[in-house]
């Protein structure tokens, strides 16, 4: 049997800028149109500021209308080196013909920086428990 795994990096020496709190997409991974994935995401998110914020990551589909994982962290106030490290997980049914087959990454955050977003997706057979 043979699996393939589809993913996307960002380049390490990319940031996306983080403002008022938009949850604005850092990484796009298009997938074949039909099949049954797991996927699953990371990112590093920057504080910039001098106090502490919380920032938002999602991992999503259909331009963001369909959340596949999402989490709310806090990161303290911006010394050059706050940086908060999020893994995002979920399933994916694209067995209907006009799902749209780009997951993505969003962030979102007061005054921040996202960097080294990495989106994977694994295709199954089936999925077992509640989707």
């Amino acid at each position: 049997m043979t699996v393939t795994a589809y993913w996307q990096t960002q380049q390490s020496n990319t940031t996306v800028s983080l403002q008022n709190n938009n949850a604005t997409v850092v990484i796009k991974l298009r997938l074949p149109n039909t099949g049954k994935f797991v996927v699953w995401g990371k990112v590093g998110v920057f504080n910039l500021a001098t106090t502490p914020q919380d920032a938002t990551v999602s991992i999503t589909t259909d331009d963001g209308a369909t959340l596949l994982d999402f989490t709310s962290v806090g990161i303290g106030a911006s010394n050059g080196s706050n940086i908060a490290s999020v893994s995002l997980q979920g399933v994916l049914d694209l067995s209907a013909s006009d799902e749209n087959e780009i997951v993505d990454i969003r962030c979102g955050t007061t005054n921040g920086q996202a960097a080294w977003a990495s989106p994977i997706a694994i295709p199954v057979d089936a999925f077992s428990g509640s989707l």
